[in-house]
């Protein structure tokens, strides 16, 4: 035999169920979320944010930047016309 002694019996009963909030409050966190996703839905409504399809041809401001200098695709003799650029400083950016 085991010094165990005798068990406890097991409860009759179930315990009492235990909850976060009581119902008032969960009323009041219920009418929060309702009216927050309801706040969501017009701004939703009133900006939406979608792409027009197709998109244009050609840029907004095609027209104005269409002259400008693309330093990625350009030459040694294009920055080195840039101010405060110098030839070697061009040449090392092309390298």
């Amino acid at each position: 035999m085991s010094d165990l002694g005798p068990r406890d019996p097991l409860p009759t009963e179930p315990a009492p169920s235990i909850r976060a909030f009581t119902a008032a409050q969960r009323r009041a966190l219920a009418g929060v979320l309702v009216t927050f996703l309801a706040c969501l839905g017009v701004a939703l409504v009133r900006n939406p944010s979608h792409v027009t399809d197709p998109r244009p041809a050609e840029a907004p401001r095609f027209e104005e930047l269409a002259d400008t200098l693309d330093p990625n695709i350009a030459d040694a003799e294009s920055l080195s016309a840039l101010p405060q650029l110098g030839a070697r400083r061009a040449r090392d950016i092309v390298e």
